[in-house]
């Protein structure tokens, strides 16, 4: 018998957050702000994820699911090499 989703979900989670901590990157839900700037864009989907640097807004970037975030960090893992 394997684990439950939630299990899954905090796993993966996690993963993705060492992978990000390697390029100092944080991943974290989505703040308030983040989802205001986005309903204001018009954007489709409200951003339930955030990742940035940890100390300057203008850093924050928004995505609606962990799998969005997960191919921004395939392409951060390009673009910086690791």
């Amino acid at each position: 018998m394997g684990l439950p989703s939630k299990w899954k979900y905090l796993m993966n989670r996690t993963t993705i957050e060492g992978r990000f901590a390697r390029f100092d990157l944080v991943l974290s839900p989505a703040s308030e702000q983040t989802r205001m700037e986005a309903a204001g864009r018009y954007e489709d989907r409200l951003p339930r994820w955030e990742v940035s640097d940890g100390r300057h807004r203008s850093t924050v970037k928004g995505f609606p699911t962990l799998a969005a975030v997960e191919t921004y960090l395939d392409e951060v893992t390009i673009t910086r090499g690791m």
